[in-house]
């Protein structure tokens, strides 16, 4: 934190009705799981973020618990900025994979602890008390480059691995190769006590989409989704929606031969 910051405890929002048991169900998973943990009621509240609940567009009975830390974010300061993987990183690491495999991690972010000050810094309200977190968080000024920064030293120097966030895609020019690294990939995580969404996760597959694109044993192809969304584009009536159309195709200029020149 900045060291003139002000302490604030944000007042909590409003939670509707038909949010209520699921948060309670999803708080107390969190706190099963240990990545969150109730404040003693004797502890000094100093810091306090609203907590946000929303419905998942997929699946509005389940819903996605974060916090709002706009206002916690002005009194931090950023330790580190973390190159995260592109595309091209992602092309030119696999292009001569011919087998794949996605893994996808177990509450990404919570999968790496915070010290004891960090935590204090976490608190939110629910209509059960206040509560912290244990675990990194979404939304921190500094926890997506800390999460990124983590992950790239678990993975490091495993050919074939990169990941995207909480998606770690794992490749090999053979079975043999492929299923060598997995077994370095699993062995990492399983060191540093990294859990895996087992139902998220693909295994040897001949190709992925990931990225926007198509990995296969082939080379790269664009995705279908992409493609039958340029497909159904209506035609541009103005500058602005031609821009947009431009941006759009710029996606697949990797595929159409001098692209730059029409």
């Amino acid at each position: 934190m900045n060291e003139d910051a002000t302490l604030i405890a944000q007042k909590p929002r409003r939670v509707p009705y038909h949010l209520l048991e699921p948060l309670e169900q999803r708080i107390n998973e969190f706190v099963e799981s240990d990545i969150i943990e109730k404040v003693p009621e004797q502890e000094a509240i100093e810091w306090c973020s609203p907590r946000v609940v929303q419905p998942k567009a997929k699946n509005p009975k389940d819903i996605r618990v974060s916090l709002d830390l706009q206002i916690l974010n002005q009194s931090m300061a950023r330790t580190r900025h973390v190159q995260s993987p592109i595309t091209e990183d992602f092309v030119n690491e696999f292009k001569d994979c011919t087998v794949f495999s996605k893994i996808d991690l177990n509450h990404g972010y919570h999968q790496f602890a915070l010290d004891e000050e960090s935590r204090k810094i976490m608190t939110f309200s629910t209509p059960w008390g206040n509560y912290r977190y244990k675990r990194l968080a979404f939304g921190g000024k500094n926890s997506e480059d800390l999460f990124d920064a983590e992950i790239a030293k678990i993975i490091s120097g495993i050919p074939h691995v990169l990941n995207n966030r909480d998606d770690i895609i794992v490749g090999g020019k053979d079975w043999e190769e492929h299923n060598r690294n997995l077994e370095t990939l699993f062995a990492r995580l399983a060191i540093h006590n990294i859990t895996l969404r087992k139902e998220k996760c693909e295994f040897g597959r001949t190709s992925l989409e990931f990225h926007g694109h198509y990995f296969t044993s082939e080379g790269l192809r664009p995705s279908r989704n992409k493609i039958r969304a340029i497909q159904e584009m209506e035609r541009p009536k103005s500058k602005e929606e031609l821009v947009s159309f431009i941006q759009v195709m710029a996606y697949l200029s990797r595929f159409i031969e001098n692209f730059s020149s029409r």
